[in-house]
């Protein structure tokens, strides 16, 4: 249950694929993962933009795109990506 992580950072909660690097900055988040995969994140803020492998994903519960659940404080991010090169802009 996502509603559940602490909203005071932001936090990576799971994925379908194995994660192989993450960096959090405050501007961005960016991780690898080994395959194409869905990734779930509770964030304290809604994301700019979101690029897989450098394509730009758009907001959409499509094949490949992302969706976006506002809590109480923060938001649940869903990501279905084809790429393994993940980057979610903030600014």
């Amino acid at each position: 249950m996502p509603e559940l992580a602490p909203a005071d950072k932001n936090r990576f909660l799971s994925s379908t694929s194995i994660v192989s690097s993450m960096v959090y900055k405050p501007e961005e988040i960016t991780y690898t993962t080994f395959s194409p995969a869905t990734d779930i994140l509770r964030l304290k803020q809604k994301p700019v933009k979101i690029t897989s492998d450098g394509k730009q994903l758009k907001e959409s519960a499509d094949k490949e795109g992302f969706t976006t659940k506002k809590l109480q404080n923060g938001f649940v991010l869903s990501i279905n990506h084809g790429g393994k090169n993940i980057v979610i802009n903030f600014r």
